[in-house]
């Protein structure tokens, strides 16, 4: 393990982690704590941890904002790479993506890193697919209905269904979540700012 941060490690050697699981371990080692400790600290089981870093287990969304958070980097550099990355265009089969399967979507994060003003993400929902939780953090967001139908539900909103083609934007430390009540695939873009 280097202690070297990804970001930068990334920068001097062009490498980055490959799977999820080992830029997790790597980012909790840098930070000198021990699965106990991050569990006390974020509410996720040692256990969990545990499997989620040596690729065993799934992550919610929700879970790995709050790790990424703890171990202060940005959401978008813990995704594995899958290829060699452009500053300016991102391949189709180069996105970093990040699957759920207990949540029932991918992610797909469209620029090469998150050292961005803006975090732009194609979400893609499995049929029934969303966060399980309500989450907030600093900034705005604005989502744009590719394909499908969503169910978008704010902090102190009634829940909106939203359809291809029609857009919102919200204060992002309003709790919120979306989840897919149609009966195929929905896609949607997310964008973010700040960069997660």
């Amino acid at each position: 393990m280097s202690s070297v941060p990804s970001t930068d490690r990334a920068q001097r050697t062009g490498k980055r982690p490959t799977t999820l699981g080992t830029a997790l371990r790597e980012a909790r080692v840098r930070k000198g704590e021990s699965l106990a400790q991050v569990a006390a600290a974020t509410g996720v089981s040692k256990s969990l941890l545990s499997l989620i870093e040596n690729d065993r287990s799934d992550v919610t969304l929700r879970r790995l904002a709050l790790l990424a958070e703890h171990y202060g980097i940005a959401l978008g550099d813990i995704l594995p790479t899958r290829g060699t990355t452009d500053p300016v265009v991102t391949r189709r089969k180069e996105r970093r993506v990040m699957h759920s399967t207990e949540d029932g979507f991918d992610l797909h994060l469209l620029t090469p890193d998150s050292n961005r003003k803006m975090m732009p993400i194609l979400v893609v929902l499995e049929p029934g697919g969303g966060s399980s939780d309500f989450w907030s953090y600093e900034g705005e967001e604005l989502l744009v209905v590719l394909e499908g139908r969503v169910l978008l539900e704010l902090e102190g909103s009634t829940p909106i269904v939203l359809e291809r083609g029609d857009c919102a934007y919200y204060a992002s430390t309003r709790q919120h979540r979306c989840s897919n009540i149609g009966d195929d695939v929905a896609r949607m873009l997310s964008v973010t700012t700040p960069s997660l």
